[in-house]
């Protein structure tokens, strides 16, 4: 599954970003379906964008919290996660998604990922 995740990320989208917008977007579906209890989300971006709206972020972490979600955010192509950080149980920054080296491998992100939600 390694390599599929790694080919998936060599792909371009095109489009722009906007945080507040795609989580707030996220936040209706995760309060208004009980299928996302538990759920693990991924926040794929390049990072061009910032979260800002405070009201947005506490409701986030609180919703988080209360449907034990996790939110993984994985920038790619900037070393700027643009407050993705202050919702976010884990962010990965790959700021050269060209050449990737050892350090920049996604490998421990991939690893958060895959660790089970502790209750």
């Amino acid at each position: 599954m390694g390599g599929e995740f790694l080919e998936f990320l060599k792909f371009t989208f095109g489009g722009g970003t906007d945080f507040n917008t795609a989580l707030r977007a996220g936040l209706k579906s995760m309060k208004n379906e009980k299928a996302f209890e538990g759920a693990d989300l991924l926040f794929l971006t390049d990072g061009y964008s910032e979260l800002s709206e405070r009201p947005l972020i506490r409701e986030w972490n609180e919703i988080k919290a209360e449907r034990k979600a996790r939110i993984f955010s994985l920038i790619i192509g900037n070393y700027d996660a643009g407050g993705l950080q202050q919702i976010s149980d884990h962010t990965y920054l790959i700021g050269n998604a060209e050449n990737w080296d050892v350090a920049e491998s996604p490998a421990s992100f991939v690893k958060a990922i895959s660790k089970p939600y502790r209750f």
